[in-house]
């Protein structure tokens, strides 16, 4: 995962140019009738966002009789999204983005909205309020805050995100020396308690331990093929010793917890996965 650069501009002008947008008709004239009430709103959204306490806006019940009118400037085809997730896209470095990184494991296809449309419908095209995502990390947000008012997912235009590794993968052999992976999540490097508890309630709520296995199973054979090709020409310290520095260069590309570097971290820094690799390739000679 990796911080994303939010939206630069002036939020409120996105609403105006989607309700402007609209043909001519009742919903037009009453959404035009709140724009002081949403222009008040926006403001507020922003400073709470400076301050990342997107969390203490109250829901406002004055909103739901226009509710259906916010959400009809809302489609993911129209011009509005379409721009708004355009200029999102084009701020962020390229290696990452196309890719989802609420998972970081698959293409961002659709727009989050951070404070759910349902219960704050006031903010359906702020662009601060939506974030490139992939659908199946979307279907899972249905809520933003648990009960007590605590958040349960990662902001990640505003929540830094740690350098020190917290994401890390076991693995075990089978009787016909298939492997199976297992991700965890683990403070050893003493993250702060609260930022720690946010990204464990992050990756529960997104079933991402589960993913990331999954997607490694996927991926593995291509890593191990990889390696016993390069076994050909280097050694396999040398060959491990390259796959480490271009992890370095990874993980500053996709972040420090990247699954992908967890996963081959993890492999190369194991004996026993060494003594495999070897004992591999001498059968692939005989």
């Amino acid at each position: 995962m990796k911080n994303l650069v939010s939206y630069p501009h002036n939020s409120i002008d996105v609403h105006l140019t989607a309700v402007e947008r609209k043909k001519s008709s009742d919903s037009k004239r009453k959404l035009i009738s709140i724009e002081s009430n949403i222009r008040t709103d926006y403001t507020e959204y922003d400073l709470h966002f400076h301050e990342n306490k997107l969390e203490n806006i109250p829901v406002k019940p004055f909103y739901q009789s226009f509710k259906s009118d916010l959400q009809s400037l809302y489609d993911y085809q129209n011009s509005t999204i379409k721009e708004v997730k355009g200029h999102i896209e084009k701020l962020q470095v390229r290696t990452i983005r196309n890719t989802c990184q609420n998972c970081t494991i698959n293409s961002a296809n659709t727009l989050d909205h951070i404070l759910p449309q349902g219960e704050f419908p006031e903010y359906i095209v702020n662009p601060k309020n939506l974030f490139p995502c992939c659908s199946q990390c979307n279907s899972y947000k249905n809520k933003h805050l648990e009960k007590d008012g605590e958040k349960l997912f990662l902001n990640l235009y505003l929540d830094n995100l740690p350098e020190e590794q917290y994401l890390f993968v076991d693995f075990e052999f089978d009787e016909n020396d298939e492997i199976d992976f297992n991700y965890k999540l683990e403070n050893k490097f003493k993250i702060e308690t609260k930022t720690f508890s946010l990204i464990v309630s992050h990756y529960d709520k997104l079933h991402l331990l589960e993913r990331m296995r999954l997607r490694a199973n996927e991926v593995y054979s291509e890593i191990e093929n990889s390696i016993l090709s390069g076994l050909n020409k280097l050694s396999t310290e040398m060959i491990f010793e390259e796959i480490k520095e271009n992890i370095s260069n990874d993980q500053r590309a996709y972040g420090f917890n990247h699954w992908k570097c967890v996963l081959k971290l993890a492999l190369i820094s194991d004996m026993k996965y060494k003594k495999y690799i070897e004992e591999k390739k001498e059968r692939t000679r005989a």
